[in-house]
């Protein structure tokens, strides 16, 4: 799609681009097509965002669903990108680069969206175009990525109950790719490269940025920030789980892995759930669709759930807390 030319993407090109990178990357372009599980696949909480770039559909399993018991719930227009936080409340990055909030969605389908006007400490407005919001621990802020993520990217921590934010210019290029909590005041931010992938923390009390451990080009993190999910591994496309704890520390330990599936090109999304009991995967497949399945530790990270994505190009997977 093209945006309009009053459009913020229109006027600002590397916006457009990261927007359209979400939904090629992180987006389902096609709806949902084929379904498997066992009967007992616990999938109470799973949200998938699918449709046509600008044109999304968002899909919710309640809690204690069966796999084929998911709803649509209404999303704001232009949806790209779409996490959950404290109360079922969700965000949602659009592609013209702004952002907006969602009225609780538990028993309501139909939530009402409303407009992110966040303003720094000197009262003025914060700029964007933003990029795949994250909510902290607690649930109650979310950090986005801003600006020109190719050369002068920032990190903006959003309190939207406040509409107050804190704008730290990381001084660098990032990876086109959600930051990912890992504790509840430090971010982990992917930066570098598909050879040579690494990280940048930043601590958002003070907004001191360190470098951090290499070896992962995608993140995900559990809602309690305990546990993390990198891809990499030997094969560059392995997913490992490993204690957050023991990742900062470079222990390299881990608690599993998956491998991708013969008929696989990589991972291409990532989502653990709350205490990172249950990880839901986004793997493109050969000739271009995409499969969400979901892994569950209980049972030794075996697939418990598969949905293909006919003729899809992406997919965006969160977890309700």
């Amino acid at each position: 799609m093209r945006p309009s030319p009053g459009s913020r993407a229109a006027r600002h090109p590397r916006a457009a681009g990261v927007a359209m990178l979400a939904l090629v990357i992180a987006t389902a372009l096609a709806a949902c097509d084929v379904s498997s599980g066992t009967s007992d696949a616990n999938v109470g909480g799973l949200l998938l965002l699918s449709g046509k770039p600008g044109d999304a559909a968002l899909r919710s399993w309640p809690a204690g669903a069966a796999a084929d018991a998911d709803r649509t719930v209404k999303t704001a227009d232009g949806t790209t990108w779409v996490a959950a936080g404290r109360g079922d409340v969700l965000v949602a990055g659009l592609v013209d680069g702004s952002l907006r909030t969602s009225d609780p969605i538990g028993d309501d389908p139909s939530p009402t969206w409303r407009a992110v006007k966040a303003a720094g400490a000197d009262g003025d407005p914060v700029g964007g175009p933003f990029y795949f919001p994250s909510w902290d621990p607690e649930g109650g802020r979310f950090a986005t990525l801003a600006g020109d993520l190719d050369a002068d990217a920032h990190l903006v921590l959003v309190d939207p109950s406040t509409s107050s934010a804190f704008d730290v210019d990381l001084g660098r290029a990032v990876v086109a790719a959600p930051p990912a909590w890992v504790g509840p005041d430090l971010l982990a931010i992917p930066v570098g490269d598909a050879s040579q992938p690494g990280s940048v923390l930043l601590d958002t009390t003070t907004g001191d940025v360190r470098d951090g451990p290499a070896g992962g080009r995608l993140l995900a993190t559990s809602a309690d920030a305990g546990v993390i999910a990198t891809v990499g591994g030997a094969t560059g496309d392995q997913v490992v789980i490993r204690s957050t704890e023991g990742w900062l520390a470079g222990d390299g330990s881990s608690i599993g892995s998956i491998d991708a599936p013969p008929d696989i090109v990589a991972p291409i999304a990532l989502a653990l759930d709350r205490d990172g009991s249950r990880l839901a995967i986004a793997w493109l497949l050969d000739g271009g669709a995409v499969r969400v399945v979901v892994h569950d530790r209980a049972h030794g990270w075996r697939r418990s759930f598969s949905r293909d994505l006919a003729d899809a190009q992406g997919a965006v997977v969160t977890w309700l807390r």
